[in-house]
């Protein structure tokens, strides 16, 4: 029954919208996925169930139009994001000033900007320097900085004070990869100003932040990754392989001096004798335990000198008293 009612209630929600000959909008805004990305994740540019224009066709796909009317409307009844609510009316608090997205990739972008994170690209060319080396989450933590959950619903919002860097939560589940390498390659396409490629520099930002399977694991252990995956390598792989082959963003002010904060903590000599010494001899638990006993061992040793050297001591009073 809900299926013989969704064609009139899909007909019903398109009745107000302006066509973009009629708006005066003329902008390309759905684009041919650029090979180089494709080729990465082939299976994640794949409609599952809805695709516009004659995409099977190349594949072989000899269907009849008329066979559209068979489209199977109860798989469409049933499409759920898992992410933000897009049934609903009500915008995510932290977007104050939406913009009409051009389509529903434009919208699942439009849900992750930013509102009151200042992008602007001012100052970036007084800090590029910033960019000659970051460091990685376990070296990071080696050097004592620490990971904190924050408040902010905005996932771009990542703020650095005090030694602690607090980073929103991040859910990844089966199709993360999906919807983020749509939405990167929607950033690539149509957003000439690289400044404003806001969701790319965010993913290039945590490509350099995780490189292995323990990077994921100190951010799941923060609640900073929500991991539904399971497998923190996967996810590791995953976030290094989102911006493979695609252009490299201007990143904006925030993210330059951020940058150069977390390099300054780490090459602060404290810190990073520190990383040094906390990588070479407490970075597994072999290492940690070895460390141990070797310690345990000079102390026990140190002991041992001191109580001989107090027996000879105390033996040579002994005899001096006894001339006496």
């Amino acid at each position: 029954m809900e299926a013989q009612l969704l064609p009139n209630e899909l007909t019903e929600m398109l009745e107000g919208v302006i066509l973009p000959e009629e708006s005066g909008i003329n902008e390309q805004c759905i684009y041919k996925v650029p090979q180089k990305i494709r080729q990465v994740n082939p299976q994640a540019y794949i409609p599952r169930l809805i695709s516009i224009g004659p995409f099977h066709s190349p594949l072989g796909s000899n269907s009849d139009e008329n066979h559209l009317q068979e489209f199977n409307l109860q798989n469409l009844a049933a499409i759920n994001f898992t992410g933000p609510n897009l049934v609903s009316t009500d915008l995510p608090e932290h977007i104050t000033n939406p913009k009409l997205p051009k389509h529903f990739t434009d919208l699942l972008r439009t849900f992750l900007l930013p509102s009151s994170f200042n992008f602007t690209p001012e100052g970036t060319g007084t800090i590029d320097h910033a960019m000659e080396q970051v460091y990685s989450v376990s070296q990071l933590s080696e050097a004592g900085l620490k990971f904190k959950l924050s408040n902010s619903k905005c996932l771009l919002d990542l703020k650095f004070d005090e030694g602690v860097l607090k980073m929103p939560r991040f859910l990844v589940h089966d199709s993360t990869e999906r919807y983020m390498r749509n939405i990167l390659a929607f950033e690539e396409c149509h957003i000439s100003d690289k400044h404003s490629a806001y969701i790319s520099q965010y993913f290039t930002l945590l490509d350099i932040l995780i490189n292995t399977e323990n990077d994921v694991s100190i951010f799941v252990d923060k609640k900073i990754i929500i991991n539904w995956m399971s497998d923190a390598n996967a996810v590791a792989t995953m976030v290094n392989n989102l911006c493979k082959n695609a252009s490299m963003p201007k990143y904006n002010a925030q993210y330059l001096f951020l940058f150069q904060k977390l390099n300054h903590f780490y090459e602060n000599p404290i810190n990073k004798y520190k990383a040094v010494f906390v990588h070479e001899y407490f970075n597994t638990p072999w290492k940690m335990a070895s460390t141990l006993t070797a310690g345990f061992l000079v102390l026990f040793t140190l002991i041992q000198a001191v109580c001989s050297i107090w027996s000879l001591v105390k033996s040579y009073k002994d005899k001096i008293k006894g001339l006496e």
